[in-house]
């Protein structure tokens, strides 16, 4: 009886628990122009976060093992959401993303760095 009570348990509370820990993640990317580098787009990047309200920069810099690649993550300044923008200046590509714990909060903010980009 022991060993079926704690399965029960598991079956109802572990769920429960693990969905409250998963965020919810909402992103987007595009192609860089013909000839720019990844330091030009970290700097678009840079501009675009800071107009969308990502001011906390967690991390930035160029990967050790491929300098045409880059990351910045940094955290919202008011609501508890994530950004990491990423630049491939090999692929010509670039793409972002933005996770909460709350849907609403990660999808706001989507919003507000989409509305920030190409301005």
């Amino acid at each position: 009886m022991r060993k079926s009570l704690v399965t029960l348990l598991a079956a109802f509370t572990l769920p429960t628990a693990v969905n409250a820990s998963v965020p919810f993640l909402y992103v987007n990317g595009g192609t860089m122009g013909d000839y720019e580098s990844v330091n030009e787009c970290l700097n678009i990047a840079m501009r675009e976060m800071k107009m969308a309200g990502f001011t906390k920069i967690v991390k930035s810099g160029l990967d050790k093992k491929n300098k045409k690649q880059a990351t910045i993550i940094a955290d919202h300044s008011w609501r508890p959401a994530t950004i990491t923008y990423r630049c491939f200046e090999d692929l010509k590509v670039y793409s972002w993303g933005v996770s909460a714990i709350v849907n609403d909060d990660a999808y706001e903010t989507y919003i507000d760095m989409n509305n920030a980009f190409g301005k």
